[in-house]
């Protein structure tokens, strides 16, 4: 029991520390990218700022996008099959062999992609990959967008959005890549080490 709550209030630390860095980053790439649109009329400057906060929230929006489509695309790989794919409250799901679409909520998550898992294989069922997917995905796209913002840095207006991109995809990655359990929810890496050690689970 003990355990459990030391592991608990590790996990709220850690997430806490990733979410105060990736929004000392934010700040610092608003400052940066606001100070320099600066034109000596504070109207504009706002403007500029509302433009960059609106930046931030599409780059988080594109990132849960990615992660959850890498939960799709890994488990269609290793032989899950569609159930559900959430973003936000507005879910794709299939039902008696047909696709709709609803409005479902959860709390604490921004999206959810669940998939029926394969016949047992050698009595195990794949499970890395589809819950790591998600997080590859997120890492992978951190760097492409990056890179990206390296090649073009400060010459286009897609500067801050890249870097918005990149790091949103990072804290997605490391937040959900990590093994940690809080009250609420599971991350997918306490699920990939809990179902990869366990049958039972």
């Amino acid at each position: 029991m003990k355990t459990t709550k030391w592991l608990e209030r590790f996990g709220q630390c850690f997430m806490l520390g990733i979410m105060l860095l990736a929004g000392m980053g934010c700040g610092w790439i608003m400052m940066e990218y606001g100070l320099q649109g600066f034109s000596g009329q504070p109207a504009s400057w706002l403007l500029l700022l509302g433009l960059l906060i609106l930046g931030l929230y599409l780059a988080l929006f594109v990132q849960t996008a990615l992660h959850e489509a890498g939960h799709l695309i890994f488990g269609l790989l290793t032989g899950y099959q569609f159930c559900s794919y959430r973003l936000g409250s507005l879910m794709l799901f299939r039902e008696n062999g047909r696709l709709r679409i609803r409005r479902f909520t959860l709390a604490g998550t921004g999206g959810q992609c669940l998939m029926a898992p394969p016949d047992w294989q050698k009595g195990r069922i794949p499970v890395i990959l589809y819950n790591l997917g998600g997080c590859l995905l997120n890492l992978l796209s951190a760097f492409f967008f990056w890179h990206l913002w390296q090649v073009f840095h400060m010459s286009s207006r897609l500067s801050p959005i890249l870097l918005f991109l990149s790091l949103m995809g990072l804290a997605l990655a490391l937040s959900n890549g990590i093994p940690l359990r809080s009250r609420l929810v599971a991350n997918d890496g306490y699920n990939a080490f809990i179902l990869a050690r366990s049958q039972q689970a």
